[in-house]
């Protein structure tokens, strides 16, 4: 499968649940498409305007294409680009509860092993107030859909199937 399939069959698996922008520019970066999804969830007694409490949980996706210039410094540079830019990214209200945030690249390139290992070494975690105000969470993913390889950290571990559009799996 080239990048391209990739992208189209990955924007078609998004649509159903993210509302998509595209060619979206956060800061310095440029993503090809970034999904953003939302959900609140409340508890209430008899009356829907009795509610005794809320909590949101969100989703982000931050997707492009890469080649094979893309090294160790890219993934520093997305840390730090987070770390920077989490309160900006994130609506912190009274009823956050969890945020995760997905790097996802695609590629025809082989990468190299020090990418691989940075892309494994990745974490990304920081709480609000405490916890009191929730946290975020964020894994990377890059593929190969050529190869249909697939690498991650440990936060996205046992995800990657959402990423790989293999029929036979």
């Amino acid at each position: 499968m080239k990048n391209s399939e990739y992208r189209d069959k990955l924007e078609k698996s998004l649509k159903r649940y993210f509302d998509l922008e595209y060619d979206k520019k956060i800061k310095d970066f440029k993503f090809d498409i970034v999904g953003k999804f939302y959900q609140r969830s409340s508890k209430y007694m008899l009356f829907r305007e009795a509610e005794i409490y809320a909590f949101q949980t969100n989703e982000y996706i931050f997707y492009n294409m890469i080649d094979k210039s893309f090294n160790t410094d890219n993934i520093k540079s997305y840390y730090d680009f987070l770390n920077e830019n989490v309160n900006e990214l994130i609506d912190i209200n009274e009823e956050h509860m969890s945020t995760i945030i997905t790097f996802l690249f695609s590629t025809t390139d082989k990468l190299d092993e020090d990418t691989i290992k940075a892309v494994q070494k990745f974490k990304f975690h920081k709480n609000f107030k405490f916890g009191l105000r929730g946290w975020v969470d964020a894994r990377i993913f890059i593929v190969n859909p050529l190869t249909e390889d697939i690498c991650t950290n440990k936060f996205g571990r046992g995800e990657e199937k959402k990423f790989l559009f293999n029929e036979n799996v």
